[in-house]
């Protein structure tokens, strides 16, 4: 999901996991494992954009950087919340289960 914190920090681009897994095997790389990452918690990322999907995105960078950082500031028992939510996403890959969608995606692979 492309978001403001995506223009702050300059990325040009997001890959799907067909994408991007195709052009690592293009390049000679053999894929030992992909997943998601923060699957847990998706859904409450999916939330937040769509709340926030209405913003002014011409606003500056810092502006943009603001808004993002308040959204970050929660309360301690939703933190420690989202915190299990993803200890367990990492005990499911530890134990190789490949998820499905999430925040973010990483793949292990061999030359």
């Amino acid at each position: 999901l492309w978001s403001a914190m995506d223009d702050i920090v300059n990325h040009k681009r997001r890959y799907s996991r067909k994408e991007i897994v195709t052009k690592i095997k293009t390049v000679g790389f053999k894929i030992k494992f992909v997943s998601s990452f923060a699957f847990t918690i998706f859904p409450f990322m999916l939330f937040l954009r769509l709340i926030n999907k209405g913003t002014n995105n011409d606003v500056d960078n810092q502006n943009n950087l603001n808004i993002i950082k308040n959204n970050l500031k929660l309360p301690y028992l939703i933190n420690k919340f989202f915190e299990f939510l993803m200890k367990i996403d990492e005990f499911l890959i530890r134990h190789y289960i490949s998820l499905p969608f999430g925040g973010s995606l990483f793949i292990i692979a061999q030359k």
